[in-house]
């Protein structure tokens, strides 16, 4: 096991970004013109990227960031886009929008970059020098930050900024872009330090170091799996260095244990089971060990999502061919091909598509050579020159052999072609034998695949020396935009993890561990899901396919596939042998296919005896078109020969490097294999398979739904999820109460309730009418009062607590004037606390709507109100409202818009004595050249503070006051002193003093008009009305403190009337 954790320092460059900044709320420019257009009927993606001219992708994360925000809602069997109530109301207050737009602004910001992993820091976070006592890792320039595809590189500066940028920084980074490299000298080097732990495999003897400081733990699977193979692959090329000795002494030996998503899924499983046995007092510790393997999985569950591509085997010479040349004939920008050799006979076929192609402008890149030694045929290289004299800026062809294995073929960034053959050397006995993947975009994916850019990438690395790899486009930028097309790709949101437990009973206990199996089932579901969707695709390189060979050979769980097309003694060892009877003999389908051995028959005697005849291991004799490593729902392919490599080094001095893509997908992987002739006689369990029986209590599944429904967005709709799921079960609606007893969203309990009502009388009645209440709770609650009255519309009348009736006395509230409904409804209401809302009702429907019936429910009731709510009622009874129309209560808002309370002015005008009395004194502070004429000048008789500090002190003189100041004061105090003879005053230097002056004299200008306003205001507000604001105002506390001491939700309507009116207490006392 892994124990001491190592300081590593890994050293950054420091770069400069200019970048565009929103504010944490509010909408971009963007987000609120498609907003707009969704407003006015454009329901489709498609439709809005016409009409704004956009990228579909671009506009595709715009919606994807409002219907995140809530603003959108998406029907998501037809894709029909549709503004949310949040979204409309967004629409209605345009003034919000237009502060969002406002506070956006462009900043430039410095970041440290990491460049092993490609990741981001704040500058901060790094130091000039490392810690003493820590590792150093060397500076590395493999993966530039210009490297990064844009949308990767916004991902990584946004997650640097939320994890690091602390308070005061903006957070909200709409786009972001490199600066001037000027800025950063070249040298300019910060140490960003992490704590790690360092492992070596007993069976490869291969380094890992993983992250182990969990402050570190935001990078992303992808920066991870960057982190380990760097230092993995610095120990196989280094190991004499002074690094790789520090770490390997820092090392504990063992097994390397996978940490793919089903390893994990397996991991969290074995945990879950043992949680109902965990003793109290370690609770909180096994919590924090299943949240760190839940948050892991999550994170590779969207590195796997990111990574999706489609997927199709090419089998026989003649799909060969065919791909070959459908990627020259497709190819916009640049053609790589690497072939380790090249036949003249294939090579020949091919030229005529590739004067084509270079006629059109496209670049070829050929990279060749497995051997220091390998040289080309000389008709090969004599046709390579021609085309490379012909278009001698559109060929680029490796001087001399470059040492790999990989066979490849790239068309821009968007295709690729990966197999065991090289692409210009296919044997001619393949037959009909598969002979690589062709791999495209995926509608489930990004329009340029992950894996084509990273094997671009390699190319630019490791397929050329180091003066002709610049000239292998690689970088986004480099290529053409890529045609989006529309799609339903599957998102996955952060789930949240089931909470620990809230006691130790062992009810709470065993509740816990429910919802971490039903928490682990639903994760492997939407694994299961996304994969079979489209494939996760990954790069992998040299001793990676080792490593993974031997994961699989001791981590596999439901089935275990090796093919190849040749057999070596280096490979099939009695060790290999032996790893795999074991996974035989624990369930594992074993299976292989490889050719029956001609040369060295003898040296692989042993592992074929140990192989034959093992129960569980099927061998088929036969020679593979590719070399696979198939581990349960994973699949290896490339260069790398699992029972033929010719050492047991996948890479080092001398030897070929290695190049393949890994594949996780259940679905895929059984069709592959299918087609090789490995057919499963049932279905592989997997590490993600489900062994828990049928739960059918709803407190167990509890967790699982609430998980699954939220996952639920891209995939059919939240409500459609969870009505499969509760349809299910005996009892559904336990579901819901272990929801509301663990405290989860009034989101969720609200769908939920509404989804449990859908099944009618299949739901005994009693949690009908329990849920049906809750639901009116919660609108009451929002003071959503219409909804409230048309679910209670399912409640009967009767003895029971809110019941049809009281839902709609409530609706005024909201809606109005209801008219003589509510005295028939009133009549029916019997409990004390429902008579109190129907009272409220009837203040609704006088004050808000002018509704005569509103009198009749006061009336009624007023005997059971409390006693500042009855001296309200009694007001409102002799309140002279002409029929039909209300309180004016635009009139109050609009008022309280322009007038300051009297209270605020008369403190203004104090603090306006304060300041003239303290500048008066100071005139000493006027010393300088013309100071002292500019002071006498303000004081004159007729100066502007002498006339302020006059109105201070008599209100007469407030209403013209503002009329007489100067607008510029600047220009007046020039006046002043050119008056007084003196020499013009020198601005520069006297700022503070001038700006002083200016801002007295401002507040003096917005309290004479006031002043003003509160003089010609009271005439719009008749005198019966100005009265009940009067006595409104004075009941005002005791108002809310009686509403709000009634019980929940009976509470709800007295503080939604409260709401309403409040701007009537306001104005009344802004008036006194």
């Amino acid at each position: 096991m892994m124990n001491e954790v190592v300081q590593l320092a890994l050293p950054c460059r420091v770069l400069t970004l200019k970048m565009e900044v929103g504010p944490e709320d509010g909408a971009t420019r963007l987000e609120t013109l498609v907003t707009k257009a969704i407003g006015t009927g454009l329901t489709k993606v498609k439709d809005l990227a016409d009409l704004f001219v956009l990228p579909y992708r671009v506009v595709l994360d715009v919606v994807a960031s409002l219907w995140g925000r809530g603003l959108v809602s998406i029907d998501l069997h037809s894709g029909d886009l549709e503004l949310s109530d949040g979204g409309r109301d967004g629409l209605g207050a345009g003034a919000g929008t237009s502060e969002a737009v406002e506070n956006g602004m462009s900043e430039t910001r410095q970041y440290l970059y990491e460049p092993i992993t490609g990741s981001f820091f704040v500058e901060r976070e790094g130091s000039a020098k490392a810690p003493a006592g820590a590792l150093r890792a060397p500076v590395d320039h493999r993966l530039k930050a210009a490297d990064l595809p844009p949308r990767d590189l916004l991902a990584a500066v946004r997650a640097a900024t939320r994890y690091g940028g602390g308070p005061g920084y903006r957070r909200r980074i709409l786009n972001v872009g490199f600066g001037n490299p000027l800025l950063a000298p070249p040298d300019d080097i910060r140490w960003y330090t992490v704590g790690v732990q360092v492992q070596s495999d007993q069976d490869s003897g291969r380094l890992t170091v993983a992250v182990a400081d969990p402050g570190k733990r935001f990078w992303n699977a992808r920066a991870e799996a960057r982190f380990q193979e760097y230092f993995a692959r610095l120990g196989d090329e280094q190991s004499d260095s002074g690094l790789v000795r520090a770490l390997r002494g820092k090392a504990s030996r063992g097994l390397l244990e996978p940490e793919g998503v089903p390893q994990l899924l397996a991991r969290l499983a074995a945990q879950a089971e043992k949680l109902s046995r965990v003793e109290a007092k370690n609770t909180a510790q096994a919590q924090k060990a299943m949240e760190d393997v839940g948050r892991q999985i999550q994170q590779r569950l969207r590195a796997l999502l990111q990574a999706r591509a489609q997927l199709e085997p090419i089998e026989n010479a003649q799909g060969h061919e065919w791909v070959l040349k459908d990627l020259l004939a497709q190819a916009r920008k640049q053609v790589v091909i690497v072939s380790p050799s090249i036949r003249y006979s294939t090579l020949s076929g091919l030229l005529p598509a590739l004067h084509a192609m270079l006629k059109r402008g496209v670049r070829l890149v050929v990279s060749w050579g497995r051997t220091i030694n390998d040289s080309l045929d000389p008709a090969v290289r004599t046709a390579l020159s021609e085309l490379a004299a012909k278009y001698p800026k559109r060929v680029l062809l490796s001087s001399s052999s470059v040492r790999t294995a990989a066979c490849l073929v790239i068309q821009d960034n968007v295709r690729a072609y990966v197999g065991a053959y090289g692409p210009l050397d296919l044997v001619s006995g393949v037959g009909g034998r598969m002979t690589g993947l062709l791999i495209e975009p995926s509608k489930y994916g990004p329009g340029a695949p992950e894996c084509v850019v990273d094997l671009l990438l390699w190319v630019r690395r490791a397929a050329f020396a180091a003066p002709e790899r610049l000239g292998v486009l690689a970088r986004h930028d480099d290529f053409p935009a890529v045609d989006e097309v529309e799609s339903d790709i599957f998102e996955i949101a952060e789930t949240p993890l089931p909470p620990g437990p809230a006691d130790d009973t062992p009810e709470m206990l065993q509740i816990w561990a429910a919802s971490w199996r039903e928490h682990r089932i639903a994760l492997a579901r939407v694994v299961r899901q996304a994969t079979d969707e489209a494939p996760g695709v990954e790069v992998v390189e040299d001793r990676v396919h080792e490593e993974f060979l031997w994961q699989t050979l001791h981590g596999a769980v439901g089935r275990l596939v090796l093919a190849d097309d040749r057999i070596s003694p280096r490979a099939a060892t009695e060790r290999v042998a032996a790893a795999l009877r074991e996974r035989a003999e624990h369930g594992v389908a074993v299976h292989l296919v490889q050719p029956t051995p001609v040369r060295d028959s003898d040296a692989v005697k042993a592992f074929t005896k140990l192989i034959d005849g093992t129960r569980g291991v099927t061998v088929h004799r036969r020679r593979s078109g590719v070399r696979l490593v198939a581990c349960d729902d994973t699949v290896q392919l490339g260069s790398f020969a699992p029972l033929g490599r010719a050492t047991t080094r996948a890479e080092g001095v001398g030897t070929a490097s290695q190049l393949g893509v890994r594949v996780h997908s259940a679905r895929f992987v059984t069709d592959l294999l299918r087609r090789l002739g490995v057919e499963q006689e049932q279905e592989v369990p997997g590490p993600d398979a489900s062994t828990d029986p049928p739960v059918t209590d709803g407190a167990a599944v509890a967790y699982g739904a609430l998980v699954m429904a939220r996952q639920a967005h891209g995939e059919g709709g939240h409500g459609e999820v969870l009505r499969t799921i509760l349809r299910d079960l005996d009892d559904p609606w336990r579901v819901l109460e272990v929801w509301e007893q663990r405290n989860v969203s009034a989101t969720d309990l609200r769908r939920g309730a509404a989804t449990l009502l859908r099944f009618g009388d299949r739901v005994p009645s009693v949690y009908r009418e329990r849920w049906c209440r809750w639901l009116v709770g919660d609108a009451w609650r929002r003071h959503a009062f219409f909804e409230a009255a048309l679910v209670g519309r399912m409640l009967p009348n009767g003895d029971s607590a809110l019941g049809a009736a009281v839902c709609t006395v409530a609706l005024p509230l909201e809606f109005g004037p209801v008219g003589s409904t509510l005295e028939t409804c009133a009549l029916e209401v019997e409990d004390e606390r429902e008579q109190g809302v129907a009272a409220v009702g009837g203040f609704a429907e006088l004050l808000l709507w002018g509704g005569p019936s509103g009198r009749q429910l006061i009336d009624l009731h007023r005997g059971i109100l409390s006693s500042q709510w009855g001296e309200l009622a009694q007001a409102t009874m002799d309140l002279p409202l002409p029929d039909g129309r209300g309180l004016p209560l635009v009139t109050f808002a609009a008022q309280l818009a322009t007038v300051m309370s009297a209270a605020d002015v008369e403190e203004g005008w104090v603090r306006l004595t304060r300041t003239i009395d303290e500048i008066r004194r100071r005139r000493q502070r006027f010393n300088f050249d013309s100071g002292q004429a500019w002071h006498d000048g303000m004081f004159a008789p007729d100066g502007i503070l002498t006339r302020i500090d006059a109105a201070t002190g008599d209100p007469d003189l407030r209403h013209d006051l503002g009329h007489g100041l100067p607008v510029n004061v600047r220009r007046h105090v020039d006046k002043l002193v050119s008056q007084a003879g003196e020499e013009p005053i020198q601005w520069r230097k006297q700022m503070s003093h001038l700006h002083r002056i200016e801002e007295l004299v401002r507040e003096a200008r917005l309290l004479s008009a006031a002043a003003v306003s509160r003089a010609h205001s009271d005439e719009r507000v008749p005198d019966g009305v100005r009265d009940y604001a009067l006595v409104t105002a004075r009941l005002w506390d005791g108002l809310f403190s009686e509403a709000d001491i009634l019980t929940p939700p009976y509470r709800y309507p007295a503080l939604a009337l409260l709401q309403r009116l409040e701007p009537v207490a306001q104005w009344a006392r802004v008036r006194t």
